[in-house]
């Protein structure tokens, strides 16, 4: 499945913005070394993931440190994600887990 995914990455136009990519082209992306592939998920889902860490801490700024030490464990355990699931699941389920 990682192969398809990268067959697809690279049909894509050389100018083709990473923001165009699915959550699992862009992982798939990045482990290919995409430069700015990585910041794309980051920039996709940080704010969600802020506001669904405050509504379960209350605490904003606890929030920002979780979402921070979440997207830390993604960056270390990206290499083990099934892009057959979906990204979006399992970011959640980490920062829920912090």
């Amino acid at each position: 499945m990682a192969d398809d995914l990268i067959e697809q990455i690279a049909e894509f136009p050389k100018n083709t913005p990473p923001a165009d990519l699915t959550d699992e082209q862009l992982v798939t992306a990045h482990l290919s070394g995409l430069p700015g592939a990585f910041q794309c998920l980051y920039d996709r889902y940080r704010d969600r993931l802020i506001h669904f860490v405050t509504r379960k801490t209350g605490d904003p700024d606890r929030a920002q440190d979780l979402v921070q030490e979440a997207f830390i464990r993604v960056t270390r355990h990206l290499h083990r994600f099934d892009t057959t699931k979906k990204f979006s699941t399992w970011v959640y389920t980490i920062a829920s887990n912090r």
